[in-house]
């Protein structure tokens, strides 16, 4: 006989014990499939179609970090109805989404121009690039501050992204071996180190500015003054009065997601506007 279908609560608690890998596999299948049913109603859904299995990583994150909030066994089985779960499961589903499509549309800001302090002008991205040298990333590069801000964001990205990113620049882990370890194929894991490489540059970007020293908050501070209308608002809440993203939204009457938007956009302006980040 045949192995019984179980639903999406049976199959999430379950694996809060001793499940085996074929309830894994079956629970993962689920989670793909209300990605891919997401994607395929939503007109920007073929933007992330190559995220999909990020987006199946992070939605078991959540899930995780939600509903699985004690180390007891009997605590972390969710009580609920297979109904409300999978009503939990898609609003999950419906914020990576969100995410993710926001995060691609700043992956397009790297390709923006920016001049640099000798008068050349080069692309955002590659600018990044540069600061971390690659292919060092995660190692010490000498600069305290980059140190620090390599660290952060690659705590940022997801874990498959983290590890095919240190697996192949800093290891020097060929791609047709990273591609057998995880059983995918080679052409995957090369558009996957690509779409990776970006994350992480965003990723550094946000944690930079969150951070440096005393030198380079001065620049963001004085080159914030240039920002106007809403982003200047927004950026100044954040980085003057350390409000978070809800709050700002709050003080300022916008949607939590249009708030998230308009500080990342401050971000990457202040970013070209500073030459060489900042850090000239």
């Amino acid at each position: 006989m045949g192995r019984p279908v179980r639903s999406e609560v049976e199959l999430f608690n379950a694996l809060a014990g001793a499940a085996d890998q074929a309830d894994l596999e079956d629970y993962r299948t689920r989670i793909r499939k209300c990605v891919l049913w997401l994607l395929g109603r939503r007109p920007s859904g073929e933007l992330v179609v190559g995220d999909v299995p990020d987006m199946v990583d992070e939605v078991i994150t959540r899930l995780e970090t939600h509903l699985r909030p004690s180390s007891d066994e009997t605590a972390r089985r969710y009580t609920g109805s297979n109904e409300q779960f999978r009503r939990y499961l898609y609003r999950t589903v419906s914020s990576v989404y969100a995410d993710t499509v926001n995060l691609r549309v700043r992956l397009r800001s790297l390709d923006a121009p920016i001049v640099t302090a000798d008068g050349d002008e080069r692309v955002l991205g590659d600018l990044l690039d540069d600061l971390v040298e690659w292919p060092t990333a995660g190692e010490g590069l000498g600069r305290p501050e980059l140190d620090a801000g390599v660290q952060r964001a690659l705590e940022r990205i997801s874990e498959r992204c983290r590890r095919w990113l240190l697996a192949f620049h800093r290891d020097g882990t060929l791609i047709k071996e990273i591609a057998r370890q995880d059983g995918v194929r080679v052409n995957s894991v090369e558009v996957g180190l690509t779409r990776c490489r970006g994350y992480f540059r965003l990723a550094f970007l946000d944690a930079f500015l969150a951070g440096g020293d005393a030198r380079f908050r001065e620049r963001v501070s004085e080159g914030s003054r240039r920002l106007a209308g809403l982003h200047a608002a927004v950026f100044q809440a954040y980085w003057t009065d350390s409000r978070c993203v809800t709050e700002i939204a709050t003080r300022l009457g916008l949607e939590r997601d249009k708030v998230k938007t308009l500080l990342a956009e401050a971000k990457e302006q202040l970013w070209r506007a500073l030459p060489e980040g900042g850090l000239s």
